[in-house]
Parts: C-alpha cells; sequence; structure tokens
C-alpha cells in the first residue's frame, strides 16, 4: 500500500536577477541573503562531536583544501567504443540510431541488474552555458552512482567554465546526437520542457537512469536497479519525472508513449507527471513506485530558504526554473545555510555542514 503525505502547497516564483551583476550586489538583492551566514557568530565544530550528526547546522568546520576538479586522482576512466564517431566540443559524439553504438553500449557496460548503470542527460535548444548546479548534477551522478557511460542527448552541448570542470574529472561522458521531436502523433510539440519529456521517454531503448539537469543525486541508486521502472511520487496523484529508472524496453513506457495520442499541449503536466501516476495505479507490476525519495514533494522555500532533513532521499530536484537568479557556486554554497547549500557540501565535500575557508580555482 503506497501512503503519501498530503498537505503540498505550490510556491510563488521568486523575482529574477540578472546573472550578470557582481556577487555582493546580487546576494543584496537575493531572497537568500538572510540565509547567508555570518562565520564569524558560529563556533566551530568540534571533533567526532554529535553536532555533525545533528542537522541543525550550529557549527562550522573547515573546507577541503581542494575542489574535486583540482584532483587529477579523482577522474573516471574514458570509455572506448570501437565505432566510427565525430568530435564534438572534445566530446565523442555518436548518432542516436547508430547500431554499432548501440551494440557497443551493451558490450562495454554489461550489468546483471534490469537497469544497466547508464545515465542519460538531455540537452536541447540552443548552446547554453553550463552553470554551477548543472555541474553538481553530473558530478554527484559520478561521485554516488559511478555510471558505465554519462550519455548527453541532444543537438548541442554546453560551454562555460563549469563545462570545462565536468569534462576535467568526467572522461566517460558521450554526446548522443538526435534532433528534439517537434510532433507527437501529429500534435506539435510547443514547450522546450514536453520535448525532453519525450525524448526520455524513449530512453528505454538504451535503458538506465535520467535526470534532469537539475537533480542532484544524493545517493546511490543501486537497490532500485533491479526493478523493471522506478519513478517516485511527488505531489498527490504525481509521478516526478526528474529521475527514471528503466530496464531497457520497458513495458511501461510502450504504454505511456502510446497514451500521447491524448497528448494537448497547453496542458502542462497532464501526460508527463500525471499520466505515469495513473498508470502506476492500473500497471502495478511494471513500475516501482518510490513515496518522495527522488525528488522533493514540499514546497520551495524547503530547499532555498531553509532546511530539512533529506537523508532519507535519494535525489533533489532543485526546481531550478522557479528560483530567483541568484549567483550561488562553490564558494558561496560554504556558508548557505539552506537544503541547497548542505546538498551541494555534501556533493562537493563530502560533508553537509557548515565550512569556512578562502581558496583560489573558483569560478568568477
Amino acid at each position: 500500500m503506497l501512503v503519501v503525505k498530503r498537505g503540498y502547497q505550490q510556491t510563488e516564483k521568486f523575482p529574477l536577477v540578472t546573472s550578470n551583476e557582481m556577487l555582493d550586489n546580487v546576494i543584496d538583492m537575493c531572497l537568500f541573503a538572510s540565509v547567508i551566514v555570518n562565520f564569524s557568530n558560529i563556533k566551530d565544530c568540534e571533533k567526532q562531536s554529535a553536532e555533525h550528526l545533528t542537522w541543525q547546522y550550529n557549527c562550522k568546520s573547515q573546507c577541503p583544501s581542494q575542489y574535486p576538479w583540482e584532483n587529477p586522482k579523482i577522474q573516471s576512466k574514458n570509455i572506448n567504443l570501437e565505432c566510427k564517431y565525430k568530435m564534438l566540443e572534445n566530446v565523442q559524439s555518436f548518432m542516436f540510431n547508430d547500431t554499432c553504438f548501440s551494440r557497443e553500449v551493451d558490450l562495454k557496460c554489461p550489468d546483471t541488474n534490469l537497469v544497466p548503470n547508464i545515465v542519460h542527460y538531455v540537452w536541447l535548444g540552443d548552446r547554453k552555458q553550463f552553470e554551477f548546479y548543472n555541474f553538481l548534477s553530473v558530478y554527484s551522478v559520478y561521485k554516488f552512482q559511478k555510471p558505465c557511460v554519462i550519455l548527453f542527448h541532444g543537438e548541442t552541448l554546453p560551454y562555460g567554465p563549469y563545462w570545462e570542470k565536468t569534462l576535467t574529472i568526467v572522461k566517460n561522458l558521450i554526446h548522443v546526437y538526435r534532433h528534439a521531436p517537434a510532433t507527437i502523433y501529429n500534435k506539435k510539440i510547443i514547450h522546450i520542457e514536453h520535448k525532453a519529456d519525450i525524448l526520455f521517454v524513449l530512453f528505454s531503448e538504451y535503458g538506465g537512469i535520467y535526470l534532469d539537469t537539475d537533480t542532484i543525486l544524493i545517493r546511490s541508486l543501486d537497490t532500485l536497479r533491479g526493478y523493471k521502472y522506478s519513478m517516485s511520487m511527488t505531489r498527490d496523484n504525481t509521478l516526478g519525472n526528474g529521475l527514471i529508472l528503466s530496464s531497457k524496453n520497458a513495458e511501461f513506457v510502450n504504454i505511456w508513449l502510446s497514451k500521447y495520442i491524448s497528448f494537448n499541449p497547453k496542458k502542462w503536466g497532464e501526460h508527463s507527471v500525471y499520466l505515469p501516476y495513473n498508470l502506476s495505479l492500473i500497471h502495478t507490476n511494471l513500475i516501482h513506485v518510490e513515496n518522495r525519495t527522488f525528488l522533493h514533494g514540499g514546497t520551495l522555500d524547503q530547499i532555498f530558504m531553509s532546511n530539512f532533513k533529506w537523508n532519507r532521499l535519494f535525489a533533489l530536484h532543485l526546481y531550478i526554473r522557479y528560483y530567483t537568479k541568484c549567483i550561488y557556486n562553490e564558494n558561496t554554497i560554504e556558508g548557505l545555510n539552506t537544503t541547497l547549500g548542505s546538498v551541494a557540501r555534501h556533493v562537493l565535500f563530502d560533508s553537509k555542514e557548515l565550512c569556512t575557508r578562502t581558496r583560489k580555482g573558483s569560478v568568477e
């Protein structure tokens, strides 16, 4: 029996702040200014103290001396696929319908689990800069899931300092060239988010793990890779699509996709989150449903303005399109006393605790 807590409330969109302003000015304008701590008022954490085990964030630790991209020992290994390929921005690029590519992925990524340890991202639209939260997503996957390969699907790749830092660490990242779908069942797809929704539904041809680029992995998903298909509740009557596990050619996907014949592009989440929930009630043997452990189903304030205990979660979806465009990076998250700050420190520094130390190597 699936038990779901009630009481989700939609929070309003935060005001927009342009990302090209100076950091100090942006913080002054942000709603987050009040949650950047003043370290002079916070004591040092005692080693091995109980404070490390609490969720109070009332003491500070020392940040590690190096960022992940400054430590060459943590680089992943290259995956060598014996097929013809092109180079796109220093990344191997294959066509999505290349049978050699599909065969090589199967050969180089053998797995005894129903869901192979292959990770998928969708990167659609014009070429865009890779942001800090995008880096956190890919690095968290690399660190906690240790996938055989990470596939970026789309026509372009990101650019910018955080993309370069990603490629410094993650060597098993491959581009899969594929166009964004323009129609489905002869109905025009208007929103790029809906195009991405349909693309990730089609990932069952490979099988693996799909994440939105603003979904941060908190721990390994290996305990769930024995199920044919997995999604998580977020709100009442919805399954979140920011993180999905799928076996190869999962039957649930075929059923879900067939229902797109009634797709209405003007209804935002009808086929993306409500439909899979309704199908999960019918096809209980084809899908495993988690109870809000993939994507936090609370309010945005709980992510960006306060703290909650996230230790039971597999992942945290930031819903980045809703939050103010404040400049946050590896420096500012050190004193960010919110869920976003603690999760970012957990990913980067192996500790959720507030930490302080000014270091070189940050992105301006």
